[in-house]
Parts: C-alpha cells; sequence; structure tokens
C-alpha cells in the first residue's frame, strides 16, 4: 500500500490535522529563509554615508516666510458680546445633540 492511499484512508479529521501540520512546517520554513535573506541584505547594506548620500530637496525660500500679518489681517474680530452670543449657541446646540458637539 502506497503512501497516498494511505493517506486518503484515514479519517477527514486526521488528514486536515496532516495538512495543516505541513502548511505550518512550510510557513516556518519560508520565514526563517526569509529572515536569513533580511540578514544578508542588511549586513551587505553600506552603512557608511547613507545619510550623507541622501539629496533631499530644498524648500524654496518663499515658502519659508509665513505671511502674520496677512494672517492677522485675515481673522475676524468678534466683540463680547457676538462671543457672548457663539458661547449660547454652542450650549444649546450641545443640550439638542449632546453626541454630535464635542467638548
Amino acid at each position: 500500500m502506497g503512501f497516498l492511499e494511505r493517506l486518503q484512508k484515514l479519517p477527514e479529521s486526521r488528514r486536515k490535522t496532516i495538512l495543516w501540520s505541513i502548511i505550518i512546517i512550510i510557513a516556518i520554513l519560508f520565514a526563517l529563509i526569509w529572515l536569513k535573506n533580511i540578514k544578508k541584505s542588511l549586513e551587505n547594506f553600506p552603512k557608511a554615508g547613507v545619510l550623507k548620500n541622501i539629496e533631499l530637496p530644498q524648500i524654496p525660500e518663499g515658502l519659508l516666510k509665513v505671511p502674520k500679518e496677512e494672517i492677522q489681517e485675515n481673522i475676524p474680530q468678534l466683540s463680547e458680546e457676538e462671543l457672548k452670543e457663539l458661547e449660547y449657541l454652542l450650549e444649546e446646540e450641545k443640550k439638542k445633540n449632546p453626541q454630535e458637539v464635542g467638548g
């Protein structure tokens, strides 16, 4: 009786156990080979001067300057009365929908 014939005559649960055991063993072997290759690749990687050889793009000078005056001009200035009205509206909204309003 050949190996496959003996395997076919086993109960299904036993065959599944054998199948999964083989799959796990193959997966472990692949993982070990993969880790070995990663280790070899890292050993061959040139460590010295890696950061020196990186050429990052330069940021144009105009982007580094933030126009603070323009930003402050565009922010609306609210009076005390408007602030109190906004706080009141926020509290009313919290009462209506406590889950939707943050805070």
